[in-house]
């Protein structure tokens, strides 16, 4: 390992994945007919939006980061063999090598077949020209392959599509109730993710005002409705999500596991600015949303820095104590939640943090409703309120 437990290094890594994605969703975008002033205005505002905090943020997320990068790179191949009507055949090789790297990240990958076909369907919307049929059958037919085995290795290991160990419910199971939350969640959501499950703060009221704004000058300023583009951006963002249609109503106040919005993002950003081009003050409109979702990705980013604040807190706290009490054989931490502030395992992250200042001594987690031990163990209880522990 090349940076060992110093997490700046993965932060860095998964920043610049961030900014690779936003560049080759700037050439595909380009690739789908969008002049370059919109392209710029979506990969900025897809840079800076607020839902991607979680997946940037935390460094084991870097599977969301890569898929995504795979993904727009094999979408940027199958767009060039589209436009190619001559050969192609090693625009076709790198869509079928960047789909299957893709599929080995992260299972989002899966929707590149979709969104291919989805792209041939509405071809004139994009201005791909005339590709032919057995162009279109064949790059299908080839982003399909990796698609294909993938699903197959999953059954014959699984003997399903996979899911989390001891899980009661197989983990693909969509639903009526999934697939609305597919449809309120990817498009409503990642123009503005906000952590609300703790207090906002100015940056947070402030991004929601800025928001409003935006959206009520959106709705004044718009000077005719919707065209077919943006209601196939729609469509693509979508198929973006549906190899996770099963887990899009995971997603709570606190933003947790707004990774798998990461993805459908790219499109609900280009969606948003598409939609602001219609308007009669285009800039002042975008500038709006671009300084709400700064706002909202700082308090989103504030509250993962409480997060890992409190844990070094109580840490520091129970090394102190021990300090003190040298006698204490074991350590307890009582009602820790699993994903405190909306972050993810914030109890596995306070448990090694004690674990370093505990001298060799155990540290267990153990439920809010635990009885004290027998003294001279030590036990530390959560309280919400306070964020702390007592």
């Amino acid at each position: 390992m090349i940076f060992g437990t110093r997490s700046w290094g993965y932060h860095l890594q998964s920043i610049a994945l961030h900014l690779l994605n936003a560049v080759l969703a700037f050439r595909v975008f380009q690739r789908l007919s969008f002049g370059r002033r919109t392209s710029a205005w979506a990969v900025g505002l897809f840079a800076i939006a607020s839902v991607t905090v979680e997946p940037v943020v935390w460094p084991a997320a870097r599977f969301d980061l890569l898929a995504t990068a795979f993904i727009l790179a094999a979408l940027g191949s199958s767009l060039d063999y589209l436009r190619d009507s001559q050969g192609g055949r090693a625009r076709l090789a790198a869509a079928v090598v960047f789909t299957s790297v893709g599929i080995l990240s992260k299972e989002i990958a899966y929707s590149v077949p979709i969104i291919v076909i989805f792209l041939i369907a509405t071809a004139p919307v994009w201005e791909l020209g005339r590709p032919g049929l057995r162009r279109m059958v064949r790059l299908v037919a080839a982003v399909s392959v990796p698609c294909l085995l993938g699903v197959a290795v999953r059954l014959a290991l699984y003997g399903g599509l996979g899911g989390y160990p001891g899980q009661s419910r197989p983990m693909w199971l969509p639903s009526f109730k999934s697939v609305v939350s597919l449809v309120i969640r990817v498009l409503p959501v990642p123009p503005l993710g906000l952590n609300s499950s703790i207090p906002l703060g100015f940056p947070g009221i402030a991004a929601l005002v800025l928001f409003a704004a935006g959206c009520v000058l959106i709705a004044l300023l718009s000077s005719r409705p919707l065209d077919r583009k943006a209601y196939a951006i729609a469509g693509l963002a979508l198929a973006s999500a549906l190899p996770v249609v099963n887990v899009a109503g995971w997603l709570g106040p606190s933003m947790l596991h707004s990774r798998y919005l990461y993805w459908p993002a790219v499109w609900t950003a280009l969606l948003l600015v598409h939609i602001v081009e219609t308007c009669r003050a285009p800039r002042l409109v975008l500038a709006i949303l671009l300084l709400a979702n700064v706002l909202a990705t700082t308090s989103n980013l504030l509250a993962y820095r409480g997060a890992m604040t409190s844990a070094e807190r109580v840490a520091a706290r129970v090394g102190r104590d021990i300090r003190r009490r040298p006698n204490a054989r074991a350590v307890y931490l009582a009602g820790i939640p699993g994903s405190g502030y909306g972050v993810l395992f914030f109890a596995d992250h306070m448990l090694a943090l004690v674990n370093k200042e505990a001298g060799g001594r155990p540290v267990s987690l153990v439920p809010a409703a635990a009885r004290d031990p027998l003294p001279p163990d030590l036990i530390y209880r959560w309280d919400s309120r306070l964020r702390d522990v007592r």
